[in-house]
């Protein structure tokens, strides 16, 4: 049976947090745990920057989303329309 090594939640946190401005890393991050996962959403929902109707982070895109993932919407904190 192969070993796992469990951090303490504060070590993970404060990896997490380091990594607050590295969207591809958090991505990343959001797969190798679900322990990570608030951490990472945290991070990566935070602020919301929805951009023009041709855009792929279009505002019709980002209300298609939300409904696939409703717990996302507790994370975030500030919604721009651009």
């Amino acid at each position: 049976m192969p070993y796992t090594l469990r951090l303490p939640a504060e070590v993970t946190d404060n990896i997490l947090d380091y990594l607050h401005d590295d969207r591809p890393a958090l991505r990343t991050c959001c797969l190798v745990s679900r322990s990570w996962l608030p951490s990472c959403r945290y991070h990566l929902f935070s602020e919301v920057v929805v951009r023009s109707a041709d855009h792929p982070l279009s505002l019709s895109n980002f209300l298609e989303f939300l409904p696939t993932c409703p717990d996302v919407t507790s994370y975030i904190r500030t919604l721009k329309v651009v």
